[in-house]
């Protein structure tokens, strides 16, 4: 047998397969985590969570296996909170913060993995614990082709002024979205300029992609700026063409990408929402209620679209992704205006039905190009059943 290949066999009695990891390391030190790591990005391993007093975990086209057979202690995690981290790693843990970085394992001259890491403190047998998820991150952005995206999301993806929400639950693949049309833009011969990414941390990089006419810069959350919010306003003095913004977590953030748009500027950001409906809701809802009339009528009227995506099972195996879609245009926006805020979510569930794409369209679209199964079909046409009643 193959000593890297992972041993699966049926556990328990309902034949659930395992994954396990097959080298043992007594220890995970700095030479046994590059090693797991490497053999995780051959095994298309997507998310790797080591946790105080539990096994390792590995997630596999969206199915997460315990992978040790041995549970990994505190001092462990904290030794690898430290490799990754530095010194510091377990002290901003232990101050209340958490932290996202980027780290990179360099197999050879020309070649480096690259990995998103979270660490956050949790409570673990009554007492304190920490759990790290490491995320594998291509070395370089797909195509919008190889991903599908469809082509209106495409010919709305680059106004000359506006915002682009790219939304999704976590691991939904927002940013994998978002890299693929940065991609598209960097790679088209007709678009000039620089973009400027503020990023916490930075997932994507585009040394592998050719850049025609255009350029892009990354900057850190907080490494090199503190703050998205930051990352807007430094925007602002250096004459972008187009502007990625992590993630619009506040109003902050939310009130300054409108305010770069109103500029001139196409501005891209992501928010943790589950559809396009819970979006609208959720960026008028940072707002205090005494100063919601007025931030979002600002917010309407530099919407350009936004995009809702999830993953499902494809059925040749790994995972496929929906979208969702809605293009605000001028007409959509006077509708918009005429309502109060608090009605702003039903009546993009009435736009969805008829200007933008919905997901049981993007689920039925799918089922008919033989990308996913029968049962995926039928959950979401059952919950657009329980949304109608």
């Amino acid at each position: 047998m193959n000593a890297s290949a992972p041993i699966q066999h049926p556990a328990g009695n309902q034949g659930t397969p395992t994954f396990i990891y097959p080298n043992k390391p007594i220890r995970f030190d700095r030479e046994e985590l590059d090693r797991l790591l490497l053999w995780c990005c051959e095994q298309d391993v997507s998310d790797i969570t080591f946790q105080t007093d539990r096994p390792l975990y590995l997630e596999r086209h969206g199915v997460l296996y315990a992978s040790t057979i041995r549970d990994i202690g505190h001092h462990e995690v904290q030794s690898i909170t430290q490799q990754i981290y530095g010194e510091n790693g377990v002290a901003k843990l232990k101050s209340g913060g958490d932290f996202d970085v980027s780290y990179t394992i360099k197999v050879d001259r020309s070649n480096m993995k690259r990995f998103r890491v979270n660490a956050t403190s949790i409570m673990s047998g009554g007492t304190d614990g920490i759990q790290i998820t490491i995320r594998v991150l291509p070395e370089v952005p797909p195509t919008v082709e190889q991903i599908a995206v469809e082509p209106e999301i495409q010919d709305n993806a680059f106004p000359h002024k506006g915002v682009i929400y790219v939304t999704g639950v976590t691991g939904s693949g927002k940013s994998t979205l978002l890299a693929s049309l940065i991609r598209k833009w960097l790679e088209d011969p007709r678009k000039t300029g620089k973009a400027l990414e503020y990023s916490a941390p930075i997932e994507f990089v585009y040394d592998g992609v050719v850049w025609v006419n255009s350029c892009i810069a990354q900057t850190e959350i907080p490494k090199q700026l503190p703050n998205f919010a930051a990352g807007v306003r430094n925007s602002l003095r250096r004459h972008p063409s187009l502007t990625i913004v992590g993630e619009s977590r506040d109003n902050e953030t939310i009130s300054g990408g409108c305010e770069l748009a109103s500029t001139g500027h196409p501005v891209f950001t992501t928010a943790h929402t589950s559809s396009v409906s819970n979006t609208v809701r959720r960026l008028v809802m940072t707002y205090p209620a005494e100063e919601r009339a007025s931030a979002t009528i600002n917010l309407i009227e530099n919407m350009h679209m936004i995009i809702n995506q999830t993953l499902v099972p494809a059925t040749k195996g790994g995972r496929v992704a929906l979208r969702e879609f809605l293009v605000f245009n001028e007409e959509i926006r006077r509708e918009y205006l005429k309502v109060r805020p608090e009605e702003w979510a039903e009546l993009t569930d009435e736009f969805m039905k008829t200007r933008g794409r919905s997901m049981v369209d993007s689920a039925r679209e799918a089922h008919r190009l033989g990308r996913i199964e029968d049962d995926v079909l039928a959950r979401y046409e059952t919950l657009e059943l329980r949304d109608v009643a």
